[in-house]
């Protein structure tokens, strides 16, 4: 093949295409990818620093949200000079009404103005049980995250103090873990107040839910649980309303009846220094010097006391302990769970049958070492009795709830039967 002068011209033409096509149109694009891709680059490190930023300010106004959130309980816990002056009031009155009444009833009566009732918060079901974290779903994330004391913080504590050095019992309704903690709390600062000589037989209503820090407390400052254990099992109530807005760790802090009746020794409550007193109040309960206050401790003040708080539930007592010994329904009730409420927290049938006899005989002024004393069978008791169909020792604890009354005395005098 022969090359001519337009052959050569078209060799040297296709040889400086790609490299024209290089220098002018893919090396320029290429420095434009290029550009391209560091512009995407900053752009993304921009993207990423705003993320962070948001983030922190987001972070921020969670924190301040939450801020805000523990301010206003704080405050919400501090009485104004006006509910002091009304709570100081009330107890005058209450005074004054005692007084009025043993005149016109004379001494031999049995009725005596002797407690007074405080409600300290409402119940779980509606978010109204005053708790020491939010609810779970909705209710936590409401008006009201932790409840609604109806009466809490330095309010009932200062109630407290004042009904024990007027000479009253306290009954406090406290069925959320804040409750019960500020019942205890003003409980503590009556025993400081006023020592441990004054008459009141103080006593917690319901307890559904106590922190593991406040149990111990029960037993350290003398102060009776005063049970309903017909509610301390599976239920629908429980399961279908209760339980998805408290969680699984506050559902297995319900109803220790058990851990309060048998309490640590004295030497094994926690003792807290009074530099660890205010990050204790807020975190896991009073900061006082629990074993300098656990007079209690060995004395005969009973853990536990029990009632039916009819007509909310039944006024049946064998149906309660029933559920106290065994932390469920009977097998045939319609509400039966096979699964037993923390079956750690049960009672012995001889635990159950004192709460609902001894110690609500003792919370009512008629215990060991007051003038008149029931609950008890002995010499010298008032004959205050209850006659059964059968010895609800004798048989399997699932029975128990089949036992009857077949005859009630009260001072020795037939009743019922």
């Amino acid at each position: 093949m022969k090359f001519g002068i337009r052959e050569i011209v078209f060799v040297i033409v296709l040889l400086a295409m790609p490299i024209s096509s290089y220098w002018f149109v893919f090396r320029p694009q290429n420095d434009e990818i290029e550009a391209a891709r560091k512009e995407i680059s900053h752009k993304e490190a921009t993207l990423n620093q705003l993320a962070i930023a948001t983030a922190q300010i987001d972070n921020l106004q969670r924190e301040n949200e939450e801020l805000q959130a523990a301010i206003a309980n704080a405050e919400s816990r501090l009485p104004n000079t006006k509910e002091v002056e009304v709570i100081l009031e009330q107890v005058a009155d209450l005074v004054a009404r005692r007084e009025l009444h043993a005149r016109e009833l004379g001494a031999a009566s049995r009725f005596r103005l002797t407690a007074v009732k405080i409600m300290a918060d409402g119940v779980p079901e509606n978010g109204t049980a005053s708790m020491l974290t939010p609810y779970l779903g909705a209710f936590g994330e409401g008006e009201h995250p932790l409840g609604i004391p109806f009466v809490g913080g330095q309010a009932l504590i200062d109630a407290i103090v004042a009904l024990d050095a007027a000479g009253f019992s306290a009954h406090v309704h406290a069925i959320g873990d804040r409750a019960v903690r500020d019942t205890l709390d003003g409980f503590e600062a009556a025993r400081e107040a006023n020592g441990w000589n004054t008459p009141g037989r103080h006593h917690v209503a319901h307890v559904q839910f106590v922190h593991p820090d406040d149990v111990a407390r029960f037993a350290a400052l003398g102060v009776t649980a005063n049970i309903q254990a017909l509610w301390a099992c599976y239920e629908p109530q429980l399961r279908d309303l209760t339980a998805p807005i408290v969680g699984p760790e506050r559902v297995g802090h319900q109803y220790p009846f058990a851990s309060i009746h048998r309490p640590p020794l004295a030497s094994q409550i926690t003792d807290f220094s009074t530099s660890e007193g205010e990050h204790r109040r807020e975190e896991g309960g009073k900061g006082a010097n629990l074993r300098d206050l656990s007079h209690a401790a060995g004395d005969a003040r009973p853990r536990l006391c029990a009632g039916s708080d009819w007509p909310v539930s039944t006024p049946d007592p064998w149906a309660a302990i029933h559920v106290a010994v065994n932390r469920q329904l009977p097998a045939d009730d319609p509400d039966f769970d096979p699964e037993p409420l923390l079956l750690h927290e049960a009672l012995t049938l001889a635990e159950a049958l004192d709460a609902y006899t001894a110690g609500s005989a003792f919370i009512n002024g008629r215990g060991p070492g007051d003038a008149e004393v029931t609950g008890i069978i002995e010499v010298g008791a008032v004959a205050d009795l209850a006659a059964t169909d059968r010895d609800p020792f004798a048989g399997p604890v699932a029975s128990i709830h089949s036992t009857r009354n077949v005859g009630t005395w009260v001072a020795g005098r037939r009743v019922h039967g």
